[in-house]
């Protein structure tokens, strides 16, 4: 089992600089390859390391090989998934990256947990970084038997390595039974036990946020966009926060060796408008089989 933990760098003032060409370096990269491949239709990876690598080098010689290499795969995902989005029939332009990340693969970097360090490749060469976990982080470090790749971002707190961890998992035989879960709209989720998961509260908070988000847009002022910048971090930790919450407490609910399944959310948003339309020309009021697998659960829930 993977795990995606994140780590703070405690990064003095030389090395926050040397982070922060690297960070700028690796955007460019990322962008160059995503502009070529746009304007050209190449998503192939091959094709578009053979025109873009030795430009890259030329323009960007600190910044190592390696790390050259994954903004170019990088940029080739991003590409890909814009065409998909382009041939399904929605709106998308060239993928761009504004503040972007450096993501770093076994040869460019080594986890030290032990010592508390990390070696990260940067422009001013191999440089090693004392890292902060908090309890959470610190669970999963003790456990982990492997390291694989880490995205280096940069926050307002500061420098952030997100490491994915793998986890030896015991073994766990199944007992054959299935439980379904349906994602509702007052209630986050409930179960074809009649288990109802989630906070009533989570929906009134996010509405106030956008409600708050909304206000402030319109103001337009200095204060305002400086609130908005905060109001997006605090939105955004509340919402990984229930769906961590959420995503917990549906394991717990059931034995272990259960099976879960989860209502297909594929479209879900153009579904409900048009299962919402079909019922109010009925007049009934019930959106009825929004969730294919267990259309029941979505009245209750």
């Amino acid at each position: 089992m993977q795990r995606t933990i994140s780590l703070r760098l405690d990064a003095n003032g030389e090395q926050d600089a040397i982070l922060t060409a690297t960070l700028a370096a690796s955007r460019a990269c990322f962008n160059a390859v995503a502009t070529h491949g746009w304007e050209n239709n190449e998503k192939n990876g091959v094709e578009l390391h053979r025109a873009t690598y030795h430009i890259l080098r030329d323009q960007h010689p600190t910044l190592p090989s390696q790390l050259v290499i994954s903004a170019r795969m990088k940029a080739t995902e991003a590409l890909k998934s814009a065409f998909v989005r382009r041939r399904n029939g929605k709106k998308v332009s060239a993928p761009h990256a504004v503040r972007g990340s450096v993501r770093y693969d076994a040869r460019s970097h080594r986890m030290e947990p032990d010592a508390g360090m990390v070696g990260l490749s940067t422009t001013a060469g191999r440089i090693k970084f004392p890292f902060v976990a908090h309890d959470h982080a610190a669970k999963w470090l003790e456990r982990a038997t492997g390291f694989d790749s880490a995205d280096l971002v940069r926050r307002p707190s500061g420098w952030w390595l997100n490491v994915v961890v793998t986890i030896d998992v015991p073994d766990i035989a199944p007992i054959g039974k299935v439980v379904g879960v349906d994602l509702g709209i007052n209630r986050p989720a409930v179960t074809s036990e009649a288990i109802f998961l989630g906070k009533r509260r989570w929906k009134e908070t996010d509405q106030r946020y956008f409600r708050l988000n909304r206000g402030l847009q319109s103001k337009g002022t200095k204060s305002a966009k400086r609130h908005l910048r905060k109001l997006r971090t605090r939105r955004t930790r509340f919402r990984k926060d229930c769906d961590h919450v959420l995503s917990k407490r549906i394991v717990e609910s059931v034995a272990p060796g259960s099976v879960i399944v989860v209502e297909n959310l594929t479209n879900i948003r153009i579904r409900t408008k048009q299962l919402s339309s079909v019922a109010a020309s009925n007049g009934d009021g019930i959106t009825r089989g929004a969730s294919p697998s267990f259309g029941p659960l979505s009245d209750a829930a």
